[in-house]
Formats: C-alpha cells, sequence, structure tokens
C-alpha cells in the first residue's frame, strides 16, 4: 500500500508534467503566433516597398522615354500601355498559380471559379479597368506635354480626389489622420 505522502508525492508529479505539457503547448502557439505575425508584417512593408517602388520607377521611366528625343519617332504610348497589361497579367497568373498548389489543374479551377462561374463580378470590373487604360494612356500624354513639377501635382491631385469623393459618396469620415468607416449598411445586415 501506498502511503500519503507517495500518492502526494504522485499527484505534485502529474501536476508538474501536465503543467509542463501546457505551457510547451503556450509556447508552440506564442511560437507560432509571432511568426504570423513577423510574416505578416515583413509582407506589409514588403508590399509597400515594392509598391512605391514600381510607382517612383515607372514614372521616372516613362519621362525619360517620353522627353529623350535623341531619336525620330516616340514610341505609341498605347503599345506601352498594351505592353504593360500584359506584364502584369503574366505575374498575375504566376502568382494564382503558386497560390493554388502550383499545378495547372488548380490554377484552372481558380480560373473557372473566378472567371467563367461570376459573370456578373468580371462585368462590374471590366468597368474600371477601361478607366485604367484609358488613365494610363492621358498620363503618357501628360509626361510628354508638361514639366515634372506640373505633372507631380496633377498625379498628386488624384489622392486629394479620392479622399474628396470617399467623404461625399462612401460618407468615410476622417478623424485625427485615421479613416474611420461608417459601413452602417453592412452592420445592418450581419443584425
Amino acid at each position: 500500500m501506498e502511503t500519503d505522502e507517495e500518492r502526494g508525492m504522485k499527484v505534485s508529479k502529474r501536476l508538474t508534467q501536465s503543467s509542463t505539457v501546457k505551457v510547451k503547448r503556450l509556447r508552440k502557439k506564442t511560437t507560432r503566433k509571432k511568426a504570423r505575425e513577423n510574416h505578416s508584417a515583413l509582407l506589409k512593408y514588403g508590399s509597400l516597398v515594392l509598391l512605391v517602388t514600381q510607382l517612383v520607377g515607372l514614372v521616372l521611366l516613362m519621362r525619360y522615354s517620353r522627353t529623350n528625343t535623341s531619336g525620330p519617332d516616340l514610341y505609341l504610348s498605347s503599345t506601352a500601355v498594351f505592353s504593360m497589361e500584359v506584364m502584369k497579367f503574366i505575374v498575375c497568373n504566376a502568382v494564382v498559380f503558386s497560390q493554388s498548389g502550383s499545378t495547372i489543374k488548380g490554377w484552372a479551377i481558380e480560373m473557372h471559379t473566378h472567371i467563367w462561374n461570376s459573370p456578373n463580378q468580371m462585368v462590374k470590373m471590366s468597368i474600371p479597368s477601361v478607366l485604367y487604360v484609358v488613365q494610363n494612356n492621358l498620363l503618357y500624354l501628360a509626361l510628354t506635354n508638361l514639366d515634372v513639377a506640373t505633372y507631380q501635382v496633377c498625379y498628386q491631385l488624384k489622392i486629394l480626389t479620392t479622399a474628396l469623393f470617399s467623404v461625399l459618396m462612401l460618407g468615410v469620415r476622417f478623424l485625427k489622420g485615421i479613416v474611420s468607416f461608417q459601413c452602417q449598411k453592412v452592420l445592418q445586415q450581419k443584425q
């Protein structure tokens, strides 16, 4: 027979082991959470850096190529816009391919699901797409005919007009530099 002391030691040992297991599980969860946060921060700031680099590089290269008059003729801006859209199409398809398991079957399923099975969404997306192509052609025209300072001021006005239309049309409120969305329709639909 066991004495009370031995039973107490066994219970104490079991409690210590179970708490050790719980601490290990908690550490693993915390480590995974920190890894996800680090990955999320890397993705967020990496995307920001790539976006800024792309926008600055695009404007500088467009300006240089449109004002450099060493050759007899300038290239057609529509050809440049078309080439840019083809490159974006290829990159986007590569991203979808990698996110769908890097298989052609997975890529085809994604394309079928998001393009052929949702024609209403495709029609909705085509309107901003056409406007974006028109905007890019107008950017080339502006870079050809305006000086750099005027172009930059006009180009940056789109941020101001977007904020203005967000307030007027979408009901967005700006408080101390933080955007707070007033999405009452969404909240009402959820209730």
